[in-house]
């Protein structure tokens, strides 16, 4: 609940002219490195002979953390990729 209130501060001071600004090109950095971090994920899993569930709770846990992750494989069914 902390966290919520310090994003809540940091916030309360942006601009949202300098947001609108400043907003694509960090929506573009974002993208292009979620977009190469899928890319990696799926070429190295691929190497390493890793399953698509796997690679893709890989991505998952990378992208959005291991609760995420562990809610994903609960909610697919695949109860052996949760530790």
């Amino acid at each position: 609940w902390l966290i919520l209130l310090f994003f809540f501060a940091i916030g309360t001071e942006a601009r949202l002219s300098e947001l609108a600004t400043r907003g694509g090109a960090m929506f573009a950095f974002c993208a292009i490195l979620a977009a190469s971090n899928v890319a990696t994920a799926l070429l190295l899993g691929k190497l390493f002979r890793c399953s698509l569930e796997e690679i893709a709770l890989a991505i998952n846990a990378t992208l959005g953390g291991a609760p995420s992750a562990a809610a994903l494989a609960i909610a697919k069914g695949w109860p052996g990729l949760v530790l």
